[in-house]
C-alpha cells in the first residue's frame, strides 16, 4: 500500500513504503531540518537598537552616561542611538508616554532614560512587552554611578536579547533579627546571719586630750600696696587687616579702590566735508577711584588739517586733551563701559594767502571746547590685558568755521561737522 508525504515547501509526492524505505527516511530527515532552519530563522531577534533618551539641559551629564554606556556595550551586537530633547518631564507618567512613542519605532530593542528627579535612576522599556523596570545605584562620585548603571544596561539588553524579561529591581536582604540573649538565672539573696549579736565598740574612757593653743608670736603686719604711678593696663596688639583688592568689592559695598591703567589705540573720525576722515593715535591714562568708577586723562594725535581755495591754504593743527569720568562693568572677561569727557583742544593755525586778491589774517590759534560721550566694550585676553572697542561722538562748544573772504564773497576754507563720529580699536592694561 501506498504513502503520501505532503509539504508546502516541496509539493506532494506519493512513495511506496515497500520498494524505497531508504529515500523516505532520508525526505522526511530533510524535511524536518529544514522547518527547525525556518523556525529558527524566525525565531533571531531583529530589533538590537537601544534607543537612549537624552536632556539637552543636562547635556554634560548625559555626555558621560553616553560615554559610558557605549564602552558596556562595545562588545555585543547592540547598537546605541540617542534621541535629543529639550528637557525631560519631572513626572513620571510624562517620561513613560514619551518613552512608549519612541519604542514603537521599527528595530528598536527598548527605551532607556535617566530620571530627571533622581540623577541615580535609570529606567529601561522593553519595546516588545512594555515591561517598566527602574534602576537605582548609590555611589560615592559621579563616574562610578554612571559606569554601574551601564553595567546594569548590559546585563538588561542580553537578557532582552536572549528572548528572557527584564529582570526585576534586586530586594534588598531582610535584616537579620537580633539573638535575644539567655535569661540569667536571678541570684538569690544571700541570707542574713543567725549568730550572736556584736556588741557596738566601747568609746574610750581616757583623759581628754586640749586643743592645741595659738601661736603668741609677732603679728605679721600686710603688705603695704604700692604708693608709684599707676601702671596701665596692657592693650592688645592692633590686628592688621588685609588691604582692600580693586575690582573684588563686594555688592552694596562703598569703598576706594586706587589703582592705575593704561590705554592706547587708533582712531578715526570724521571732520568735515574738506577733509574727510582723520585718523591718529590715542593714549590715556586711567585712574582706579572706586568700585567701576575710573578718571580718565586722554591725548590724542592727529594729522594737519588742510583747508585750500585756489592758491590760497589754511593749515590746522589740533592738540587735544580729554579729561572725563567712566563707569564699568564686568561679566567675566568682558567688559562694558559708558563714559564722559570734556575735550580742550588748543589748534594752532596758519595761512598762505596770495596777497593780490585776498585779505589774509595773521597765524594764531584758537582754543576750542567738546564733550565726548563714549561706548566700549572689551575682553580680556592675557593676565591684565584687554582689547577694546569704542564708539563715541565728539559734540562741539564753540568749534568756528574758517573762510576766506574774497572782494565779499566768502569762500569756505574749513567748516568742521558740530557732532563728529569716532571709532577707536586699542588695548588696556592695569598696571597697578
Amino acid at each position: 500500500m501506498g504513502l503520501t508525504v505532503s509539504d508546502s515547501r516541496h509539493g506532494c509526492f506519493s512513495l511506496c513504503s515497500r520498494r524505497h524505505p531508504g529515500l523516505l527516511a532520508a525526505l522526511a530527515l530533510l524535511w524536518t531540518l529544514d522547518g527547525s532552519t525556518a523556525a529558527a530563522r524566525s525565531a533571531s531577534p531583529r530589533a538590537k537598537t537601544l534607543l537612549l533618551l537624552a536632556a539637552k539641559n543636562r547635556s554634560r551629564v548625559t555626555s558621560r552616561a553616553i560615554r559610558a554606556l557605549r564602552s558596556q556595550l562595545s562588545d555585543t551586537s547592540l547598537v546605541l542611538r540617542v534621541a535629543w530633547v529639550n528637557r525631560m518631564a519631572r513626572s513620571r507618567a510624562a517620561q513613560v508616554a514619551l518613552s512608549k512613542r519612541y519604542a514603537s519605532t521599527r528595530g528598536v530593542l527598548a527605551v532607556a532614560w535617566y530620571d530627571a528627579n533622581q540623577p541615580n535612576e535609570i529606567l529601561m522599556l522593553a519595546a516588545s512587552s512594555g515591561r517598566l523596570v527602574v534602576r537605582r545605584v548609590t555611589g560615592a562620585t559621579l563616574s562610578g554611578r554612571l559606569e554601574a548603571l551601564a553595567i546594569i544596561v548590559r546585563s538588561s539588553m542580553l537578557a532582552l536579547l536572549a528572548g528572557q524579561p527584564l529582570p526585576p529591581q534586586p530586594r534588598a536582604p531582610p535584616p537579620v533579627p537580633a539573638r535575644a540573649s539567655p535569661a540569667r538565672p536571678a541570684i538569690p539573696p544571700r541570707p542574713r546571719s543567725t549568730g550572736p549579736a556584736i556588741p557596738p565598740r566601747p568609746r574610750s574612757t581616757g583623759p581628754a586630750i586640749p586643743p592645741r593653743p595659738r601661736s603668741t608670736g609677732p603679728t605679721i603686719p600686710p603688705r603695704p600696696r604700692s604708693t608709684g604711678p599707676a601702671i596701665p593696663p596692657r592693650r592688645p596688639p592692633p590686628r592688621a587687616h588685609p588691604s582692600p583688592v580693586r575690582g573684588k568689592a563686594r555688592r552694596g559695598e562703598a569703598g576706594w579702590r586706587f589703582g592705575l591703567g593704561l590705554e592706547a589705540g587708533y582712531f578715526l573720525s570724521g571732520y568735515s566735508s574738506e577733509v574727510g576722515a582723520v585718523s591718529g593715535g590715542e593714549l590715556a591714562a586711567i585712574f582706579h577711584l572706586r568700585a567701576g568708577w575710573e578718571l580718565l586723562l586722554s591725548y590724542r594725535v592727529t594729522q594737519k588739517l588742510t583747508g585750500r581755495v585756489g592758491s590760497s591754504r589754511l593749515d590746522l593743527q589740533p592738540h587735544p586733551i580729554g579729561l572725563g569720568a567712566r563707569w564699568h562693568r564686568r561679566w567675566g572677561r568682558f567688559q562694558l563701559a559708558l563714559a564722559l569727557s570734556v575735550i580742550m583742544d588748543w589748534a594752532t593755525l596758519s595761512t598762505s594767502v596770495d596777497p593780490t586778491t585776498h585779505r589774509a589774517s595773521s597765524d594764531g590759534g584758537d582754543l576750542l571746547w567738546s564733550l565726548l560721550p563714549t561706548i566700549s566694550a572689551g575682553v580680556s585676553l592675557l593676565g591684565r590685558l584687554r582689547l577694546v572697542l569704542a564708539v563715541s561722538a565728539q559734540v562741539g562748544l564753540n568749534w568756528r568755521r574758517y573762510v576766506l573772504v574774497n572782494q565779499q564773497v566768502t569762500e569756505p576754507l574749513l567748516s568742521p561737522w558740530p557732532v563728529q563720529p569716532c571709532l577707536m580699536i586699542g588695548f588696556s592694561a592695569d598696571i597697578v
